[in-house]
């Protein structure tokens, strides 16, 4: 809808309904089709595994009486028996991807309001833009366990019996939110140069990123709250400004429009491109076998005040002290494992930290175009153009290491990657520069 207040005022709403468009991919990893296997040591309730038998080491006694014993190895998963009556049980080794039965679908709420004002030539936009996403898709573990209990622990195996390991789930979960103030200006200038700039104060809420490329953090349902957070690509700030400069010089223009000046400075076109955000969010990490939850993630306490460095990144191939301060994004003894070790399965417990409560370094991006028109003849004209990508050479930081007892926590240890999904293929901070040039007719 549109409504026109005033001659330069107008107002416009708008509000959509759809249903989430998701197209089952993930029942490419349904077992038999697809297999994955836990091999878990019931001893040490890892991922690890210990040969059966062996020369030296870890029962090396197998093979030392002089008889020679064939280990074990990795447990074979079963090939099911029949297919023909349409159920496959799941073997306790073996894990897999479902969905409930039966499957509500979820469905997302778009809406806006805004106000647009013309004044003076500059064209004013302010407004309220949002979305309610209503059953998103979260990939969740089923045989979720509290801590201390492990995979024994796990919902599934504790309904029928068993202990199996990682079954995951992609159940239509909760809510996730988008609110957003967007606020534009805009002014078109005589000779034909442009002006903007863009703000965007917003925040994006859910409970996991991705479907079933990631999944829940915290899938034991006692602590589902846990997992609401800011969304992995929230930023809380975006400032985009954007210019197009005709040099008002040259024949036609308001100033030099003949002689040696007119023909030195006409024709001219300078493009700018600044962009400014808040950083990304992260979540510090612990010891998630020390947890002992099965398909849970653990987070780190957090035990003094968390506060910025403002140290910078250290150089390749250089060694950044624990104490050094100087090459780390934050203080890392502001951090500490939840479940010091000897801590009774009792007592065991998640950290004080939750998902994404930290943010990563903001952004700042400068690209800046310069290009001259040469009118050969009235119907063929050539331009020559310079382009600086990343004109400030202002580097793009990735998060810092947020695995607690990692040898580099706290550090930032390389530029936003992959290449390639930057403005022109290149996103590192690097600076770029393109000359070109361009026959039009």
């Amino acid at each position: 809808a549109a409504y026109r207040l005033s001659g330069s005022t107008v107002i416009r709403a708008g509000y959509g309904m759809s249903y989430d468009p998701n197209n089952w991919r993930y029942f490419r990893n349904t077992y038999p089709g697809s297999v994955n296997s836990d091999n878990l040591n019931p001893t040490l309730k890892t991922s690890d595994y210990t040969a059966a038998a062996s020369l030296t080491g870890t029962n090396g006694t197998g093979l030392g009486s002089g008889s020679y014993s064939v280990p074990t190895g990795i447990v074979l998963v079963p090939v099911p028996s029949s297919l023909s009556t349409g159920v496959v049980p799941l073997p306790t080794n073996v894990g897999t991807i479902t969905i409930p039965n039966p499957f509500h679908r979820g469905y997302i709420n778009s809406f806006n309001l805004t106000v647009e004002q013309e004044f003076k030539g500059f064209v004013f936009q302010t407004g309220y833009v949002g979305a309610y996403d209503i059953r998103p898709l979260v990939n969740m573990n089923l045989n979720a366990s509290p801590p201390g209990t492990g995979a024994a622990g796990g919902l599934i195996s504790q309904a029928l019996g068993k202990t199996y390991g990682g079954i995951n789930g992609e159940v239509p979960f909760k809510s996730n939110s988008y609110n957003s103030l967007q606020t534009k200006v805009a002014r078109r200038f005589a000779q034909g140069s442009t002006f903007g700039a863009f703000w965007t104060w917003s925040r994006a809420l859910d409970y996991s990123d991705d479907e079933e490329l990631n999944f829940l953090l915290f899938p034991y349902p006692a602590y589902w709250q846990k997992d609401y957070a800011p969304a992995a690509f929230d930023r809380t700030h975006d400032f985009e400004i954007y210019g197009v400069l005709n040099v008002p010089f040259g024949k036609g223009q308001r100033w030099a429009t003949r002689g040696v000046a007119s023909w030195i400075l006409e024709g001219w076109q300078i493009s700018p491109t600044v962009s400014m955000m808040t950083g990304l969010p992260f979540t510090v990490t612990g010891n998630g076998s020390a947890l002992n939850a099965n398909g849970s993630t653990q987070t780190a306490d957090l035990v003094g005040p968390f506060h910025l460095t403002g140290g910078q990144p250290p150089t390749p191939n250089a060694t950044c002290k624990a104490t050094d301060l100087t090459c780390h994004y934050f203080d890392p003894t502001a951090f500490a494992e939840p479940n010091p070790l000897g801590t009774p399965t009792q007592n065991l417990r998640y950290g004080n930290t939750g998902r994404n409560a930290f943010r990563g370094p903001g952004y700042f991006n400068m690209n800046l175009s310069l290009a001259r028109q040469f009118k050969i003849t009235e119907r063929i004209g050539l331009q020559l153009r310079a382009d600086a990508i990343h004109f400030t050479n202002t580097p793009h930081f990735n998060n810092p290491n947020a695995t607690l007892g990692a040898s580099n926590f706290g550090e930032i240890t390389g530029t936003l990657s992959p290449p390639g999904q930057g403005f022109f293929g290149n996103d590192s901070g690097s600076r770029v520069l393109w000359l070109g040039a361009r026959v039009t007719f």
